[in-house]
């Protein structure tokens, strides 16, 4: 090994020595620094001059602008001092080689970064999806299956007192007793009362609450409705509020052994009771995780964990089953979260139907949707090309 360098490094002596024995004129140009007298004629030759950065034009490049026939590079020069002698005769194959690294660390370090920011993007959104602003929330009675499936029942669902809550801290934590409220609603019909200034529905205490002081679904006491979706009750607020927590308490004989709760302007709720009844929570309201934590009080079961009250966290996943139909009704109304969640579970289950042409039913109606998720790629794309192009100037 050791003869093998000896031998390379006599190489390169030789060479050394023949390079040094010629005169100025003799030597190969490598490249050549111009000065002129006006700062105009730099300008005017670098217009010339201004494509041959690129290889792709310099073999198209007037023969007038041409040295001995040779293609010229023309670029601004660095400062004198910037420039490092020794490192102008450097090999151009290992000069595209470390380009090609640096470029390749360049997209490395972009897409770490582009990870890092949709990560806390994600973060923020969880963050900000526990303090909801609504003004108008709905609970409505489910149940979840054993393979984790959340249904609704259509049977006797009675809410006796009902409390969300800005501040998940027991102690001084304002409630919907203190919220000045619009309405309390139902599926069937508005209910004005009982209420105190504050705009509270419920001034009984809930260790002497019975039936008659309870709102009850349409199930229990609705004689030959139809009961489907309607297992629900909300109340309006006159101005949206953060919500953290919710204490609920309901009868007994007929409690619920799940709740979700629903949050959305008040604009997306039909306000007459006519449509009102066929509507559903997940036309244009965003559900939040499903609450089932249980303890007794006197004949109600108080629907609160052992520390502290349920916390109000949104549901990211899309619980609902959107229709078609429902699809094309929240299209129409403007309900975000529902036409997103009906193309989010198509492009599931069809991933093409996010990619022209759009010429089924289901791409017509996700159309919108797609082209939007397009954008936003198109400009994550863009922004890292751009870095590339840029860092190469």
């Amino acid at each position: 090994v050791i003869e093998k360098l000896n031998k390379t490094i006599e190489k390169y002596d030789l060479k050394l020595k023949d390079e040094a024995s010629n005169i100025d004129v003799e030597r190969a140009v490598c490249r050549a620094f111009v000065t002129f007298r006006t700062i105009e004629m730099n300008y005017k030759v670098q217009n010339e001059y201004r494509f041959s950065r690129f290889a792709m034009f310099r073999c198209c490049q007037n023969e007038a602008l041409k040295f001995e026939k040779k293609p010229l590079c023309v670029q601004q020069a660095v400062e004198p001092n910037d420039l490092y002698w020794e490192n102008l005769d450097f090999n151009q194959y290992k000069r595209v080689a470390r380009k090609l690294v640096i470029t390749l660390v360049t997209i490395i370090v972009l897409i770490v970064c582009s990870v890092g920011l949709v990560g806390a993007k994600s973060v923020f959104a969880a963050s900000a999806a526990q303090n909801p602003h609504y003004d108008t929330w709905i609970v409505q009675s489910v149940s979840v299956t054993t393979d984790g499936k959340v249904k609704k029942n259509d049977q006797c669902f009675r809410v006796c007192d009902w409390e969300l809550l800005e501040s998940c801290d027991r102690v001084g934590a304002k409630n919907s007793d203190d919220f000045p409220a619009e309405k309390l609603f139902g599926p069937l019909r508005d209910y004005e009362g009982p209420t105190n200034e504050a705009g509270k529905y419920w001034s009984q205490s809930s260790t002497a609450l019975t039936t008659t002081g309870c709102w009850s679904s349409p199930g229990c006491d609705e004689v030959g409705a139809d009961h489907d979706d309607q297992d629900w009750i909300g109340i309006t607020f006159n101005i949206s509020r953060q919500i953290k927590c919710m204490n609920i308490w309901q009868y007994g004989g007929s409690a619920a052994s799940e709740l979700r709760l629903w949050a959305c302007p008040s604009i997306n709720v039909p306000q007459k009771t006519e449509i009102r009844s066929s509507w559903k929570p997940e036309d244009g309201c965003i559900a939040h995780q499903v609450m089932d934590a249980t303890t007794t009080v006197n004949n109600l079961i108080q629907y609160t964990a052992s520390t502290s009250w349920l916390a109000v966290v949104k549901d990211t996943s899309c619980p609902a089953n959107i229709s078609y139909t429902r699809a094309e009704t929240a299209k129409e109304q403007n309900w975000k979260s529902t036409y997103d969640c009906y193309c989010q579970q198509e492009v599931t289950k069809n991933p093409k139907l996010a990619t022209p042409p759009y010429n089924t039913p289901e791409k017509m109606m996700c159309e919108q949707w797609a082209i939007e998720q397009a954008k936003q790629i198109g400009a994550l794309v863009f922004s890292v090309v751009s870095v590339l192009v840029i860092n190469q100037i």
